[in-house]
């Protein structure tokens, strides 16, 4: 009995150490090191480290690769405010995805990643008769989507494996990425370049050009894309609408 009180007494001690780290977190607004974390809560390195490193595991916490830094992570807002989370990230994108839709003529979308998958949340349809369209709140695979290219490169290369062996590399059409080290590629491309492709990967004929969109810690919480039949986005110019999409990607990043 001895035994089964100090556990649960360690496990109570635990948790509120991890609330804790959420509360400061979320006072501060800002990201903060490992050291501002664990001197402000009076904890040891390796305690916090080791918290912290269970939390980001499961998406409570998120950590920019740039500076190793700690912010609150999407999934604390898929608990509970998911709904008001993603209303007003869709609410906030929607005048550049009909800004887009308008200069482009075809389909822009957003969409952001739930439990390693694409999750769209808002899109604007293009006028002509043959366009892309999604239905909202259905998830899709990320190794052949534009959208989930961005949403994963941002992510460390174990968090991409875990992915991949929970959801597969599921093989849509000729040019879908079928290996594990040809989508770790592709995705060295998409975070130096700040723009992914999907040529007709998920659907032959269909061509998708997606960026990404960060929050205030330089970590990627959405993507934006346009889509449409394969002729007609070559005719636009490829080049043109990768850099309209990241004109709008930044502008959009810039106020949320």
């Amino acid at each position: 009995m001895a035994d089964f009180g100090t556990k649960i007494k360690t496990y109570n001690l635990s948790v509120i150490k991890a609330l804790s780290i959420i509360n400061l977190l979320a006072d501060k607004e800002v990201p903060l090191s490992l050291k501002q974390i664990s001197e402000s809560l009076d904890l040891s390195p390796s305690t916090a480290h080791h918290i912290l490193a269970a939390m980001k595991q499961e998406r409570f916490i998120e950590q920019d690769q740039s500076n190793r830094k700690y912010g609150i992570g999407l999934r604390l807002y898929e608990i509970g405010l998911s709904k008001n989370y993603y209303q007003l990230l869709a609410d906030k994108a929607l005048p550049f995805l009909e800004k887009m839709c308008e200069q482009t003529g075809e389909s822009s979308n957003l969409a952001v990643l739930v439990d390693g998958q694409i999750t769209y949340i808002a899109q604007r349809q293009s006028s002509q008769m043959m366009k892309t369209f999604v239905r909202l709140g259905e998830r899709s695979p990320v190794h052949c989507t534009g959208v989930g290219k961005v949403l994963i490169s941002d992510l460390l290369e174990e968090e991409i494996k875990q992915i991949i062996n929970k959801h597969g590399l599921n093989k849509y059409t000729p040019r879908t990425i079928a290996t594990l080290n040809d989508l770790l590629a592709e995705l060295e491309h998409v975070k130096h370049n700040q723009y992914a492709i999907d040529q007709e990967e998920r659907e032959e004929g269909v061509f998708c050009i997606a960026a990404p969109v960060y929050n205030r810690a330089r970590v990627v919480i959405a993507a934006i894309s346009i889509s449409g039949p394969t002729v007609r986005i070559k005719e636009k110019g490829i080049s043109k609408i990768i850099a309209l999409l990241k004109e709008n990607a930044q502008l959009l990043s810039g106020i949320l």
